[in-house]
């Protein structure tokens, strides 16, 4: 009885204490079940995130004041399960002043990187209190109310009538006492406060200074233009102008911000491109190949130090004794591209394995002394590929869904080998051609941890989300080896820079493939830009995702340089082409890296049977690719349009002198005799 008695008394002395509670500080625990926020039409993307994310909020009052603004907090790595996942997410940084006895409502807002003051009066909720419910929460007996947002969003609020003061979290308020509990369609979001003081630095109460002064009409009506508005322009004129067809997902604050898809995935079947189409990554493969060697690296299976032909043997230019894994990691081995030395047209044919990339590789010749400079290097990959298999035991493909894959609930993304047509797969095609656009299933791609994987702007997410913010593929210190690279400019000292300030940006390109995948941890977002068209239709896309995420001025999308080549022969004549190319396109910022694009411009020509303009056409390219086969051989057309058999014939012989055999070459001379 003793004991009940004094039980009771210490309760009756807290309630006094809580009566006398005039200024203070609150934590609120904010509770967000993702879930309920994505559209029916969009199920799927439910894999790609937890159920719930948390944050801490405080709220500070006295004098009638109050200001709400988010809780800083660290998360203690060190003290999570082995092989959990550990989710950190950024909550709104929206700070929240109100005076109640001037009904003065001011809210620091950022948006795309700009700070906004927005003033207003006071809004109270029209709340509907309930007589006879009450719950105690942190020792305050709490009463409830209901309401209705102006969006038609169902509140159900517990407020403490000891402290008097018509506050809340974020812009609720507008009951007899300060909102402890508040629960907004039916849990969809939680407040619920965690901790009380009876204390508090009325100093730190002040309404913030720092942003541009607006209503809050202008700030919402910026905040349209600066996000769905500049999208949307930004994929019409895509659209328009048909210089992208893909899927686009950007994600800023763990909040999908916009996810589109436009073009088709398959033109002869009708196929639209959709949030669940996947796409060829191209070389943002290197990313998770690099991931796989970290992992392996971690388990102790490999050292980052150790010679690569301890394990692959077999190498016939003597400096490759020297390259190490992580030179092959950081593209300093001083291995170039497979696919750029003379004969891989040839050799591509009998190569379809891993195994044997590996061998034709190790017959190459090295650009450079391991380590003494910096190349891009695919043919270092290649062989890093050839590492994993030889470490595992298994093939490539399996391994990257074993280790990431499945780990990540990345049920769209996958490996091939060979580049071939596939149910959901989007077929790549060719931009530069004019008119009918030719897919990528003629070329044989081979994917060897340089590339080769699909996936999806999703599960992409999903990759990057893992990245920024658990431990389920890396430790720290070995995601900051995926941030910190020769090939990139920006070094970060430790996780916790990389994590304040990290950046990281990758591209993947082939023939019919362009992707880009963006990280800015200092600005939290990320984004994923996967396309079936090439020429870098995925990164001019990115480029102006980027500029609008940053507030800085976009250009217009360039059009094909086929079609701009095509555009200056037309309209400035075939001699002005001939004589001014260089400066031509100089001005028009194209670069002729290949011959594809001269190839479909020349191609189109002759379809218009129009001898003047594709002989200026067929000088150009004979000029600029002289060894080409086919450049010789459609010149020979062109002169045949004119009826000048002569210059045909010499044409038809340098397409036989380059490579002897030629049937067509053959065909044509034949003919001319």
């Amino acid at each position: 009885m003793k004991r009940i008695i004094a039980m009771l008394f210490a309760a009756i002395l807290y309630q006094c204490a809580a009566a006398q509670v005039k200024e203070g500080k609150i934590v609120y625990e904010e509770k967000i079940d993702v879930y309920r926020r994505i559209p029916k039409e969009n199920e799927q993307m439910k894999a790609m995130m937890p159920q719930f994310r948390t944050n801490k909020y405080a709220l500070l009052f006295a004098d009638n004041k109050s200001l709400y603004q988010k809780q800083e907090e660290e998360a203690d790595l060190s003290e999570q399960p082995q092989g959990g996942i550990v989710m950190r997410f950024g909550g709104a940084e929206n700070i929240y002043y109100k005076d109640f006895t001037a009904s003065k409502s001011v809210e620091k807002r950022d948006l795309m990187e700009k700070e906004f003051i927005v003033e207003d009066s006071i809004r109270n909720i029209s709340w509907k209190l309930v007589d006879g419910e009450t719950k105690t929460i942190l020792g305050h007996v709490c009463k409830k109310a209901t309401g209705k947002t102006e969006r038609g969003s169902e509140l159900v609020a517990w407020y403490a009538e000891d402290i008097a003061l018509s506050s809340g979290p974020g812009q609720f308020s507008g009951l007899p006492g300060l909102i402890l509990a508040l629960d907004i369609n039916n849990a969809e979001i939680t407040y619920t406060a965690q901790e009380i003081k009876n204390e508090v630095k009325k100093g730190d109460i002040k309404a913030p200074t720092k942003g541009k002064k607006v209503t809050p009409e202008e700030f919402a009506k910026i905040r349209k233009e600066l996000v769905q508005g500049k999208m949307e322009a930004l994929m019409n004129e895509a659209s328009t102008k048909d210089v992208f067809s893909g899927s686009i997902l950007i994600f800023q604050n763990n909040k999908p911000i916009y996810d589109k898809s436009i073009g088709l995935a398959d033109i002869e079947k009708n196929i639209s491109n959709t949030a669940n189409t996947k796409f060829s990554l191209g070389s943002i493969t290197k990313i998770f190949t690099k991931t796989l060697i970290l992992q392996l690296i971690e388990e102790g299976k490999i050292k980052v130090d150790e010679k690569i032909i301890t394990y692959l043997p077999g190498f016939t230019d003597e400096k490759a004794a020297e390259i190490t894994i992580e030179q092959l990691m950081e593209h300093t081995s001083g291995l170039g591209d497979y696919a750029g030395v003379p004969g891989w047209e040839m050799a591509r044919e009998e190569i379809n394995s891993i195994t044997q990339l590996l061998a034709h590789i190790q017959k190459q010749p090295m650009l450079f002394k391991p380590g003494a400079n910096v190349q891009y290097s695919n043919s270092g990959y290649a062989v890093l590929a050839a590492l994993i298999e030889k470490i595992t035991g298994k093939k490539l493909g399996d391994v990257y869904k074993e280790k990431i894959f499945d780990k990540l609930n990345m049920n769209n993304t996958g490996f091939a080998e060979l580049n071939r047509d596939m149910p959901g797969k989007a077929i790549g095609y060719l931009t530069n051609f004019i008119g009918t656009k030719r897919n990528n299933l003629q070329f044989k791609e081979m994917g060897a941890g340089d590339g080769g994987l699909y996936s999806t702007t999703g599960d992409l997410w999903k990759f990057a989300q893992s990245i920024e913010s658990d431990n389920k593929l890396l430790k720290d210190q070995s995601k900051l080896k995926l941030f910190n690279s020769p090939l990139f400019s920006a070094h970060y000292a430790d996780w916790k820079e990389c994590k304040a300030k990290g950046r990281l940006s990758i591209a993947g390109g082939a023939p019919g493939v362009s992707a880009v995948m963006g990280i800015n941890m200092e600005k939290n977002y990320s984004f994923a830009v996967l396309s079936n068209y090439d020429e870098g239709s995925a990164e001019i896309v990115a480029q102006r995702i980027s500029a609008i995420l940053n507030n800085r001025d976009q250009t217009p999308l360039p059009l094909p340089p086929a079609k701009v080549i095509y555009s200056m022969i037309k309209e400035n004549g075939p001699a002005n082409f001939m004589v001014n190319y260089k400066d031509e396109l100089k001005k028009a910022n194209i670069e002729l890296e290949d011959d594809m694009v001269l190839l479909s411009v020349g191609e189109k020509l002759l379809e218009e049977k129009n001898a003047e303009e594709a002989l200026a056409l067929y000088s150009v390219y004979t000029k600029e690719f002289p060894n080409i086969v086919v450049t010789w051989n459609d010149m020979g057309d062109a002169y045949l349009l004119k009826a000048d058999k002569p210059n045909a014939k010499k044409c038809f012989e340098q397409a036989l002198k380059l490579r002897p055999g030629n049937t067509r070459a053959q065909r044509m001379l034949k003919e001319l005799q």
